[in-house]
């Protein structure tokens, strides 16, 4: 099975950017929101590099191992923090990296 070629840096910055425009104009008339909708596009571009780099994994899965971390055993992210999330979801890819060399060497 061929695979698409995996999108560089830009085209997914782009494709979160224009993502991010479109839900928050959509919602703006309905919904005044808490949090900051500016914190979206730079946690997503991150959640995007990561998967785009284990391209294997689902974005559900990603999810759930660094909810399973976070919430010692429990995979559900509900109460999780966007910042938290996202830092254990790269703090995971690294790990990975470093397990597949140390495999690759043996």
């Amino acid at each position: 099975m061929r695979r698409n070629p995996v999108p560089n840096q830009s085209e997914l910055r782009r494709f979160v950017e224009n993502l991010t425009e479109r839900l928050i104009a959509e919602a703006a008339p309905f919904h005044k929101p808490a949090r900051d909708p500016n914190r979206i596009l730079p946690l997503l571009t991150r959640i995007a590099a990561v998967w785009a780099a284990n391209p294997d994994e689902r974005l559900g899965q990603l999810v759930a191992n660094a909810a399973r971390v976070l919430r010692h055993g429990d995979c559900d992210p509900f109460y999780i923090e966007d910042e938290e999330l996202v830092r254990e979801i790269e703090q995971q890819a690294v790990r990975t990296r470093v397990l597949d060399k140390r495999r690759r060497r043996r």
